[in-house]
């Protein structure tokens, strides 16, 4: 059994003792020798009574010395002896363990701490190897490098980090430091000192895991991505073996945080994030890469058939309704996909037409996938360039205005109303309101950019009042805009912040806006109505509604589509345009609504649209009196009243 470490003294101090022991001992041996041959009468010298007292005192000089050798001996025997006990006391309370190894390297010693972090008894140990209790590579977290056995084995000096294999076959991580010892009597002996260090490995893994791993769904993330997509091209360029990168997102996410918050936002992305490994192999890597975006890397695909199959498994999982703690959530998710090496020789690379093709699907319709082609890239890029445009002008304040264009009297041309239309132009590049408005609104910017477009309409409002007294302003609300639950009190704010009377402010809604969870639409309206604003269904006839969505949402206005006006002055569709028209009319004038007809740019066509009103309210709007114009344009020099238009054509 490993025993008490015991203290061998000084060699300095022992070789000394010895020479002394030594010396002591021939000299007494010589002079007792000489005695007794006096003291026989051998030496007739002796008999001298001088030389005989000399001879007597030599002896018990000599006596008296090896007793006091033999008292200091024993005083120095308890010294070493307090030493070892002492020794012994520190290593058992050190908080460290402690072995000591013999030449052969079997344990000699083993202190309390070091039999407690390994689970071993005195006895289990004795006869044991220290190289025994080393392990070389215990895990993939951590390794006990191969120099740390060998200076283990060789006696030699070590210092730094290994692994200890505890009683249970468990490995123990430790701060290793392995000393030689040459000790005078018992040859070499090594000292290892070592400490747990669990805590430092824990640490270090918590690390690793924020910088490669997402918190929320615990999947990679773009740092571990791109790490195993550079290993994975390597491994593709050697064998020759197939590597895509495909990314998916989910289409509808920002209305689900709107709607129901982002704790259950949170909560569907774990679910989707379980989908996604779910569909799967080991080998392959799915990440988060911010948001509601993943991507996933497949090696050794066969080919593009194996990859269109996955991405439908993709796209039909997670189409199916996730519950979360707010009720049951409905989701469908746009997938694109990118080939190495023909899509791209690098990560980066392959992401970004991965996204290309992303962006393609998403306008493909929801729920589809789309390969990256060369093709798709430069309209796709385009898009992108608008996209970081808007959001550069929206942080710098620039780039958005809003023009106002009149809505004119179909009697008396005098000017009812104007509308609001949002208008983008930067660094003398103007942008189309149908290149940025669908940008905005998937990029999540339109909600800005519809405050924003209310807020000047409100104002520009208020200022027009002295020249065109009781003029109301239309804004268009975004389906964005409609579904956020903070709606009517925003609007009450800007209204509050303007000083603009609500029944002057008009709020145009799309068809498809009012379309499915009746309670919640019927909310917002009655919400907006008790506001006293105004309430118009935008293009009108290009939709879903119906004479029961116009009785069961009570609106104020409907704005017959252009499409309806273009036919009122073609020859070949004047008997279809004008009955469809006379049917909105009709049903206007039933239900006691205003109208108003959008994209008019003939006389011919005011002739019509009089002539088939038969006393129903109507406003016109389109170039054929006045473009949207900027506000001061509005203040300064536009006609407070248009001459009315009597040009007839014959029906």
């Amino acid at each position: 059994m490993p025993k008490t470490l015991n203290t061998a003294g000084r060699p300095a101090e022992g070789q000394l003792q010895k020479w002394i022991y030594g010396f002591v001992a021939l000299v007494l041996i010589g002079v007792i020798g000489v005695w007794l041959m006096g003291w026989l009468g051998w030496l007739p010298q002796m008999r001298d009574v001088q030389i005989g007292l000399i001879a007597n005192l030599a002896v018990v000089l000599l006596l008296v010395g090896v007793l006091l050798l033999g008292v200091h001996q024993r005083q120095t025997g308890r010294k070493f002896e307090d030493q070892s006990v002492l020794l012994n006391g520190i290593t058992d309370h050190l908080g460290a363990g402690v072995m000591a190894v013999d030449a052969s390297g079997v344990i000699a010693f083993a202190n309390p701490e070091a039999q407690r972090l390994l689970g071993y008894t005195a006895l289990q140990l004795d006869g044991l190897r220290f190289q025994d209790l080393l392990l070389v590579t215990p895990s993939d977290e951590g390794l006990l490098h191969v120099a740390a056995a060998e200076s283990a084995a060789q006696w030699q000096n070590y210092s730094g980090e290994a692994w200890l294999k505890t009683s249970e076959g468990k490995s123990l991580p430790v701060e290793l430091t392995v000393t030689p010892l040459h000790l005078v009597r018992s040859g070499t002996l090594s000292v290892a000192v070592f400490i747990d260090i669990r805590d430092r490995i824990d640490a270090k893994q918590q690390l690793r895991a924020l910088a490669y791993y997402d918190t929320l769904t615990g999947l990679a993330n773009r740092a571990l991505f791109f790490d195993r997509v550079k290993v994975a091209i390597r491994r593709a360029r050697r064998g020759d073996r197939g590597l895509v990168v495909l990314v998916a997102d989910l289409d509808n996410f920002k209305q689900i945080n709107d709607s129901y918050g982002h704790a259950s936002g949170d909560e569907l992305l774990g679910k989707v994030a379980q989908v996604l490994q779910g569909c799967i192999r080991e080998s392959d890597t799915v990440s988060r890469l911010g948001g509601d975006e993943f991507a996933i890397l497949l090696e050794s695909v066969e080919g593009a058939h194996d990859v269109a199959h996955l991405a439908k498994t993709i796209a039909s999982a997670l189409s199916q309704v996730f519950t979360v703690a707010e009720g049951e959530v409905h989701t469908s998710a746009s997938l694109g996909i990118a080939f190495f090496p023909q899509d791209g020789e690098s990560g980066e690379e392959l992401l970004k037409n991965a996204d290309v093709a992303l962006y393609r699907a998403k306008e493909a319709g929801r729920g589809s996938y789309q390969f990256f082609t060369p093709d798709m890239a430069r309209a796709v890029v385009e898009k992108l360039n608008i996209e970081q445009r808007l959001r550069a002008g929206m942080e710098s304040n620039q780039g958005l205005s809003v023009s106002f264009q009149p809505k004119v009297d179909l009697m008396d041309g005098r000017i009812r109303g104007f509308e609001a239309l949002a208008r983008w132009s930067d660094n003398g590049r103007a942008l189309s309101p149908a290149q940025f408005i669908p940008i905005a609104e998937k990029a999540g910017l339109i909600g800005e950019i519809g405050l924003r477009v209310l807020s000047e309409a409100c104002n520009a409002c208020v200022a027009w009042q002295a020249r065109y007294p009781q003029a109301s302003v239309a804004v268009n609300l975004s389906a964005t805009q409609f579904r956020d639950v903070r709606l009517p009190q925003t609007i009450a704010n800007v209204l509050a912040q303007s000083g603009l009377p609500a029944h002057l402010l008009e709020l145009e809604l799309t068809e498809s806006i009012l379309l499915g969870h009746f309670d919640l639409v019927n909310e917002t309206l009655n919400n907006l109505r008790q506001l006293g604003c105004a309430l118009a269904i935008d293009d009108f006839g290009t939709g879903y509604s119906s004479l029961a969505y116009l009785q069961r949402f009570s609106v104020n206005v409907l704005k017959i589509d252009k499409s309806f006006i273009d036919g009122l002055d073609n020859a070949v569709s004047q008997m279809t345009g004008n009955t469809l028209v006379a049917a909105i009319l009709a049903m206007a004038h039933a239900l006691k609504l205003g109208v108003v007809a959008e994209g008019v740019e003939h006389a011919g066509q005011l002739d019509v649209l009089r002539r088939l009103s038969q006393g129903v309210p109507i406003t016109v709007q389109g170039y054929v009196f006045s473009r949207a114009v900027p506000l001061d344009e509005v203040l300064h020099s536009l006609a407070q009243q248009f001459e009315p238009l009597t040009n007839h054509i014959e029906l």
